[in-house]
Order: structure tokens, then sequence, then C-alpha cells
């Protein structure tokens, strides 16, 4: 591998290698995941990496436009292709928080004003065991499922996955196809689209109200041919809507006259939610349900 250009901060970046425009996109977002190429960095232009892959420019055009579609590159005129600043990708780069202020933009609670885990965590078992078969710690799908069951929601399948985000991905990987559209909230939490965008799929935004998605507008995404819908049941991220019995009723009578289409809720405030739970796609031919366990009222735990 030869050397490639040189991000802002003068960092050396390892050459991108590939010879179809599908090994280049990897190549590339490899090094997005792994922090070799950091935000903001310069790639090479078109005809130069070319030239270092022996591939057609044609390819690392196509290559650099699926990179662009999925948010992870930008192009700016004469100045070229950079990785974009905020990539839809886990990367090493924290973001910058003025002192005095506090991170909003992730969603995720301070660690300093958690409560200490120390003496809920003594009550467990030293050393938990799952089941020697399905990988799951007994009593933690007792509870799942009973909690699901007090809310009218069956569980035919079970899974524990490492956080919403990570279920939300392996349904839509295993459910979809790349170029799929995605129905989304409008506004919506940033890194869902974030994550649809890295994963190759189109979102589509559909306006939401104080008691969810609005059914007309959700109707005529799923006309143009959406393939999947996904929604946060209570407590949405950042408006704060959440759905009524009325509301529900009218999303399933769309849904219903779309029954092929997958339904993911990401009901992540299942646990401390004091709203009644429903749900649009229970029952349906494809959906999901989302809950964490790390959300969770002291009274819930075992």
């Amino acid at each position: 591998m030869s050397e490639a250009d040189t991000s802002r901060s003068g960092t050396t970046l390892a050459a991108i290698s590939g010879r179809t425009a599908r090994e280049i996109t990897t190549a590339i977002e490899a090094g997005i995941r792994d922090g070799e190429l950091k935000p903001g960095a310069q790639l090479p232009t078109i005809r130069n990496l070319a030239s270092d892959t022996g591939v057609s420019p044609m390819t690392v055009a196509t290559a650099y436009r699926e990179l662009r579609r999925r948010g992870l590159v930008s192009s700016a005129g004469r100045r070229g292709t950079r990785v974009s600043e905020q990539p839809p990708l886990p990367v090493n780069a924290a973001p910058f928080v003025p002192p005095g202020s506090r991170d909003l933009a992730t969603g995720n609670p301070d660690p300093e004003l958690l409560p200490s885990l120390v003496p809920a965590l003594a009550s467990f078992a030293a050393r938990p065991r799952a089941h020697p078969f399905v990988s799951k710690l007994d009593r933690l799908v007792e509870l799942a499922e009973a909690g699901f069951a007090a809310d009218g929601i069956p569980t035919p399948a079970l899974a524990v996955v490492g956080g919403a985000l990570d279920g939300v991905e392996r349904v839509l990987t295993a459910q979809l196809v790349t170029g799929d559209t995605v129905v989304v909230e409008d506004p919506i939490f940033p890194r869902i689209v974030d994550l649809l965008r890295a994963l190759g799929f189109v979102p589509a935004p559909v306006s939401v109200d104080d008691d969810g998605l609005k059914p007309g507008e959700l109707e005529r995404a799923l006309k143009a041919g959406a393939k999947a819908l996904m929604l946060t049941p209570r407590w949405q991220n950042p408006f704060g809507a959440r759905l009524t019995d009325a509301r529900v009723a009218e999303l399933r009578g769309v849904l219903d006259r779309f029954e092929d289409v997958l339904v993911v809720e990401d009901d992540f405030a299942g646990l401390i939610a004091r709203e009644p739970a429903y749900s649009v796609g229970a029952g349906r031919k494809r959906w999901a349900t989302m809950r964490s366990v790390s959300k969770a009222p002291t009274s819930a735990w075992p």
C-alpha cells in the first residue's frame, strides 16, 4: 500500500485499495470506522485514486457517489472530497463541549448525575450464566416477556442485543436491501438518520404532532414505495410525542393496506414511561419492538 493524501491535522492516511466500486467503498468505510480516516480528512482525487488502484475513474466516481449518498463523505467542488465532519459511523472524535455546558446532542445522561449502581449490582450472583443454547439469561427473558405481556404485546421471538440501535440495525439489515426507503419521524433523533444512511437505506421523513406520526403523510410515503417504518411510541426524541389510542387506530388502518411493510418500534423509554403502551406493529407479518433495560426504575430491578 502506498501513502495517500493527508488530513487537515497532517495525519498520514493509508492508501485506499480495491478493484471494484464496492471494494473501494468498503475500504473507505472501514478506514472511517477504524479512525484511520478522521472527520475532515482529504480523500485522493478521482483521477489519482484510479491511477493508484489501477481502475477506471468511473469506478472511483461510483464509489465516491455511494459514499456521498450515505453521508460518509462530502464534496466541496475544487477542494475535493473529504470525510464528513459528522459521518454516520462511530468515530474516535469527541464533540467539543464549551466549559460550563452540558452535551445534550447525544441524548445520553451525564454519568456524573446518575446514581451508583453498586447496591443493585451487589444483589446479583457474581457470575450469572446464560442459557447454554440460546445465550440469554433466563431471568432477564422472564422479565421481558412479562413486561411485554402486561402491555398486550406478544413475544413470538425475543432477542437480547447491545442497545436499541444495535437491535434496529440487526432488524433492518435482516429484512431490507440496500437502497430501500424507510419512513422516519420528522423531527427525529439524528443518529437514527445517520444509522440508516450508513446502512445504505434512504430515510423518508413524515411529520409528527403531539399524538405521533400523521397518518395522511404516512400513507403517501408508503404509496411512494417505502419498505419500512420506524417510530417511537413514547417519549419521541426530540419532539416528545406519544401515541394515543385513536392515533394507533388510524395508523393501523393505513398499515393494513401495506401488509408487507416492516414496522420497527423503538420504545426505548418503555420501563420508565408513564404513558400507556401502544403498538402499531404487534401481530403484523413483519414487525419488531425494542425496549431498553438501561432505563428502568429501581422497582423493576429483581
